[in-house]
């Protein structure tokens, strides 16, 4: 098999998107009006971050590049059915299959699948073998980053059913269904009534319309008209009743504090599901065609040097002194500690991009991040962290976090820093 794929494998893959056009160059979008956005096959929409945010700085940006480059390898055709108009035509083309590759289940029912699918693509052999090759490094990318894992999916649909059934305890305390239905009810009865005065006008004219009597038809279409008119003013009326209904119901949910904050919860936790949904692709693409992911390269990166700013005084010996080797393990990237406690503090990127205005936080770094082409995120004690997002004193983000909360978190997210600190621990208690 070649190592690169030509311009006349990627025409025969491509052929039947409606999306894509195969040039010398790449496979392009015909339209410049799916770009850059990722695209979830299961629910066939497109969400609204954009994929500037999963590719390293001083990248090209994805939107000036083709969806597959020609030449291409295996990997980079696997990488174009993870986003945009590329996942969308995998998703047409093999339907679930780049889903059920990721998460790694039946994997022979996966192949046996595949080569169903392959049957029906209209294409040689050559094109066959690099789509399978394609999915097999789909699967390969799956082993070493993992499945998609999404607590905070599934939190947020624990909170929305509670939320849903508050609303349904509040509609019907309120009387909002009964109203609504009697209002319906009464628009029904009012409109078959006037379908039945219609019919009773218009059965003498029948005869008359049969035979196509001119003053027939006119009456005919006048009380059609007439009818449609008061079926209007009844349908408008109806509307006025069931807008006076709702304003109870709206004032309900700005006052009920449960209900606020059960909305404001499912919210947070959607936002760090699309987080943690976005780190784990951009470590699949990078896998695929990048240089590592973000754990290969926070478990390789190197740790700094003491600064001039460590020594003591002017001419000091620097201490050489053998330190003792930092456990990796124990630490966290900062996407990790956002994918943790961003969606009860408001942690974002930013506050890692400036943390000597934070000082507990800029202690709490205990490997620094690396610029440059090859950049290494900074590497945290997340124990360290969520004491600071626990103190009342602090002053950046969101308060309110209780230090049973970030107890919990942190043994949700970082166990092996929670069994070292357990006996601290108020779950314990």
């Amino acid at each position: 098999m070649p190592d690169r794929f030509e311009y006349e494998t990627a025409k025969a893959i491509f052929a039947e998107s409606e999306l894509l056009k195969v040039r010398e160059d790449g496979v392009w979008l015909r339209e410049k009006r799916v770009p850059r956005l990722l695209f979830r096959p299961e629910r066939r929409e497109f969400l609204e971050h954009p994929l500037d945010a999963l590719w390293v700085p001083g990248k090209p940006d994805p939107a000036s590049l083709p969806v597959l480059p020609i030449p291409f390898t295996a990997a980079e055709l696997a990488a174009s059915f993870l986003v945009g108009a590329g996942a969308l035509y995998a998703s047409d083309r093999f339907g679930d299959m780049v889903l059920r590759v990721l998460s790694k289940r039946a994997q022979k029912a996966q192949k046996a699948d595949l080569e169903k699918a392959l049957q029906t693509l209209d294409c040689g052999p050559a094109a066959k073998a690099a789509v399978r090759e394609a999915f097999a490094e789909l699967r390969r990318a799956a082993e070493v980053v993992g499945t998609l894992q999404m607590p905070h999916t599934a939190s947020a649909q624990r909170k929305e059913r509670r939320r849903e059934a508050l609303l349904r305890r509040a509609r019907k305390n309120l009387g909002i269904d009964v109203n609504l239905a009697k209002v319906n009810a009464e628009l029904e009865a009012e409109l078959s009534a006037q379908q039945s005065k219609l019919d009773e006008k218009l059965a003498p004219l029948k005869e008359g319309l049969a035979a196509k009597d001119e003053e027939s038809i006119r009456q005919v279409i006048a009380l059609r008209n007439d009818a449609e008119l008061r079926a209007a003013k009844s349908r408008d009326a109806a509307k006025k009743k069931r807008d006076e209904i709702f304003p109870a119901l709206d004032d309900w949910k700005a006052k009920d504090v449960d209900y606020r904050n059960l909305r404001d919860a499912v919210a947070d936790a959607k936002k760090a599901a699309e987080v943690a949904e976005a780190i784990w692709l951009k470590d699949l693409l990078n896998h695929l065609i990048g240089d590592q992911s973000d754990a290969e390269k926070a478990s390789q990166a190197p740790t700094p040097m003491p600064s001039r700013d460590d020594d003591q005084g002017n001419g000091a010996q620097q201490d050489t002194t053998a330190q003792p080797a930092i456990d990796r393990s124990l630490l966290a990237t900062p996407e990790q500690l956002i994918s943790a406690f961003g969606s009860f503090t408001g942690m974002h990127a930013d506050w890692f991009n400036k943390t000597k205005d934070k000082p507990k936080l800029h202690a709490a770094i205990k490997i620094a991040g690396t610029s440059g082409t090859r950049s290494t995120p900074p590497l945290l004690c997340p124990l360290e962290v969520m004491q600071w997002l626990t103190d009342p004193k602090r002053r950046t983000g969101r308060m309110g976090m209780s230090q049973e909360k970030g107890w919990e978190r942190l043994k949700a997210h970082f166990p092996n820093v929670y069994d070292r600190h357990s006996s601290a621990s108020p779950l314990n208690d």
